[in-house]
């Protein structure tokens, strides 16, 4: 079956469209340098979750090796964002990266306010072009 159906989803391009008697316009993403930036948010949550929940002395050798891993997870993505956004923006990630490394929680709570930031900033780049 697999063979005579190609796997979703199957990319669209305007062509396909042309053969409509109405009109059809695609909508095409525009790239702001923000995407993906919430995959860090989500991974500061995780580290900062861990934290709370892994408090037995049996458990910091585990917690010990989610922090590496997570850590190693967080600055490699810095690493992309570094020239796609906003000097301020990055330098302000880059200290809610390290103070939650250092302990500060990231909960819910700065979970949503960073999710709203980074809407709000997409928003500001979209409005500008």
């Amino acid at each position: 079956m697999q063979k005579l159906s190609p796997t979703f989803p199957e990319e669209i391009a305007q062509q396909f469209l042309d053969c409509f008697e109405q009109k059809f316009e695609l909508f095409i993403p525009i790239c702001t340098g923000y995407e993906g930036l919430d995959t860090i948010f989500e991974l500061l949550w995780a580290f900062s979750r861990a934290q709370k929940e892994l408090t037995a002395e049996s458990d910091s050798n585990y917690l010990q090796i989610i922090e590496e891993n997570l850590k190693k997870k967080v600055f490699s993505l810095l690493k992309i964002y570094e020239t796609k956004i906003t000097y301020h923006d990055f330098h302000e990630l880059v200290k809610i990266c390290e103070d939650t490394f250092k302990g500060n929680t990231f909960g819910e709570v700065e979970l949503n306010a960073c999710y709203n930031k980074l809407i709000s900033k997409t928003l500001e780049q979209l409005a500008q072009q």
